[in-house]
């Protein structure tokens, strides 16, 4: 069956002179038919990609217009296409009187048209909008209200700027409190604040090196509200909003600008979970050249000015210390764990069947492997273990030995990465933290068919044999082999993956905060 035209919107820009729309155009988009915005009796030419239906167009910018996407076949007449609005529009579908302003201009919806007008007033659609959620009775809406007339009024007589920063909403320790260190001490004209639960371990350190907002609380909402920028490593921005019915505050809080820091180096596919019309980030920051040039040409459909080569922040403060520890680094994996649970509240416990799995059998496996553990005491060497934290709560699954240390959330990443002399992972972008500071890495693929099959897994650009940054085995056997090679000659990176890492990191001079801050600066 023939999957009808419709018009989903993605993004928005109003500039001096143009309105910029983009946004996907669903079914078929490379037959006969031609797509065209009209505005009166005006038509502009929609260009359509054929490799993910998007389109951008850029339209002179008039002071009334009424515009609807139509679609022409052949000499038939202009059919309207079914217009919608996707999540990071900035027009609410669910209010009638949402509406979105930006250089002297409002943006409505009406049924399949946008509607733009040049007015200096903002203040009646306002009004109008206030009305209608006063109407409904809600108390979300009664609340949305006193926040919308509080932002309006504090940014009248208050003007001033400032950043939110976050990792995980329990956790920092990442590139999040990376460029937190660093900004606190480079801003003058601008406020910068930290996003963490009060009961996080986290939380008493970050409140010695800046201002800490306890997530969650009114605090929050009130200076998620306000910002001018949200900088997070954290992919999902879902948490950050978490406080929000979201459709209230759509116009103010896709008028931010978002940097996406990132969490680890992107290897695989991410394009339907980190796409622009998902995420629509202001800056996507990558640190080595392949990474950013995947992004640029897979079906994120970013340009070179949103896709920033600024090497990570958590980088510039890694400091090689080895102590003798060999990390044993996992990635987490998804069918292991209960997801109706997790996503119903966010806890993490295994599903039936965990003590069977593949992943259980290989680590436990080696983590009580007899000649290991001899070389181990033989060499000097201690192992740690650390399970993703979607995974933490399975450690006592594992069974238990002296020369073996389970990580707690007490543990700092970057203290395990400095002090680590070597890491064994398997899929996990942690590899290229320990390969920065020229440390061997061995990736343990035991199951690469199952997790390579894995929903949330999509193969990207990375390939492990020819780019990765360390040895591949796919057999226990053949991991402790090459673990007691490695603690044999003092764990030392050879050669060849030395050349790698060369090759692969755009920066190493311990300037990427300073890069970032930049960036972000003259946004």
């Amino acid at each position: 069956m023939k999957l009808e035209n419709e018009i989903i919107l993605g993004s928005v820009a109003i500039s001096d002179a143009n309105l910029i729309l983009e946004g996907i155009i669903t079914g078929d988009v490379q037959g006969e038919s031609s797509f065209y915005w009209q505005n009166q009796a005006e038509l502009y030419p929609v260009t359509v990609s054929t490799d993910g239906n998007n389109f951008v167009c850029r339209l002179l910018l008039q002071p009334v217009m009424q515009l609807r996407c139509v679609c022409q076949t052949g000499a038939a007449k202009l059919v309207t296409l079914k217009l919608r609005v996707g999540k990071m529009f900035p027009l609410a579908a669910s209010l009638k009187h949402a509406y979105y302003s930006a250089h002297g201009f409002v943006l409505k919806r009406m049924d399949n048209c946008l509607l733009l007008h040049q007015t200096a007033k903002v203040l009646p659609a306002e009004l109008r909008l206030l009305l209608e959620l006063a109407a409904s009775c809600k108390l979300s809406a009664w609340k949305a209200v006193f926040l919308r007339s509080f932002y309006h009024l504090r940014r009248l007589f208050n003007p001033r700027t400032f950043w939110l920063v976050s990792d995980r909403p329990d956790r920092a320790d990442d590139n999040g409190e990376a460029f937190f260190t660093y900004a606190v001490t480079q801003v003058q004209d601008r406020d910068v604040y930290f996003l963490l639960r009060k009961d996080s371990v986290d939380y008493p350190r970050l409140s010695k090196i800046g201002k800490v907002i306890p997530y969650g609380s009114l605090r929050h909402k009130i200076y998620q509200l306000m910002a001018d920028v949200i900088i997070t490593s954290g992919g999902s921005l879902e948490f950050m909003l978490a406080a929000f019915n979201k459709e209230y505050y759509k116009d103010i809080l896709f008028k931010q600008k978002r940097v996406f820091l990132q969490h680890g180096v992107t290897q695989c596919n991410y394009s339907a979970w980190l796409n622009k019309y998902e995420k629509n980030f202001s800056f996507f920051i990558t640190t080595t050249p392949q990474e950013q040039a995947a992004i640029l040409r897979e079906n994120y459909f970013y340009d070179e000015s949103v896709v920033r080569l600024t090497g990570f922040a958590r980088y510039d403060f890694l400091q090689s210390r080895p102590g003798k520890i060999i990390c044993i680094m996992p990635s987490w994996r998804g069918n292991l764990i209960n997801l109706q649970l997790y996503n119903r509240n966010g806890t993490c416990e295994p599903v039936a069947g965990f003590s069977e799995s593949a992943f259980f059998k290989f680590y436990n496996g080696l983590l009580n492997d007899a000649r290991l553990l001899a070389a181990l005491q033989k060499y000097g060497y201690q192992l740690k273990f650390v399970l993703h934290p979607n995974m933490r709560a399975f450690s006592d699954v594992f069974t238990k030995n002296a020369l073996v240390k389970f990580v707690t959330t007490q543990e700092r990443y970057r203290d395990l990465i400095n002090e680590g002399s070597m890491v064994v992972t398997d899929y996990s972008s942690v590899a290229f933290d320990f390969a920065y500071l020229n440390k061997p890495v061995l990736y343990c693929q035991f199951d690469r068919e199952e997790y390579t099959h894995w929903r949330f897994y999509h193969q990207g650009y990375f390939d492990y044999e020819t780019a990765g940054l360390g040895e591949v085995v796919t057999t226990l056997d053949a991991a402790v082999d090459r673990l007691i090679g490695y603690m044999i000659n003092g764990c030392i990176m050879k050669p060849c993956y030395r050349e790698r890492v060369a090759k692969t990191f755009a920066y190493r001079d311990r300037q990427n905060c300073q890069r970032i801050y930049e960036a972000i600066a003259n946004l």
